[in-house]
């Protein structure tokens, strides 16, 4: 009885934890931070098919036109004629899920 009384005092502090994490993820949901991710700028989590994402989008080594977010501002290059031909090679997308979409929004 009371090893039955443990496991269970075990397993609901596990439900309270992963409830925590999950409620903290939705907080963040569609809102870019940096990325932890190798050479990857930002990660978003979104919510695909009723299932939490992490999407990482924009690499490090490479300059865009506007960091909007700011943290590589120093990889801006403001050329336009440059914009027009990411577009024409990526399109834009209306969907947010994708990491397209985010690279548009964030970084072009």
């Amino acid at each position: 009885m009371f090893y039955v009384v443990v496991n269970l005092n075990v397993l609901l502090m596990k439900i309270i934890y992963l409830l925590l994490v999950i409620m903290e993820t939705i907080k963040r949901l569609y809102k870019p931070f940096i990325s932890k991710a190798k050479n990857k700028k930002y990660a978003v989590y979104v919510m695909k098919n009723e299932k939490i994402k992490l999407i990482n989008f924009g690499d490090s080594r490479y300059g865009q036109f506007k960091d909007k977010l700011g943290h590589y501002s120093n990889l801006n290059h403001y050329d336009k004629k440059r914009r027009d031909n990411y577009y024409s090679r990526h399109g834009q997308t209306k969907d947010k899920n994708t990491a397209k979409y985010w690279s548009n929004k964030i970084l072009w």
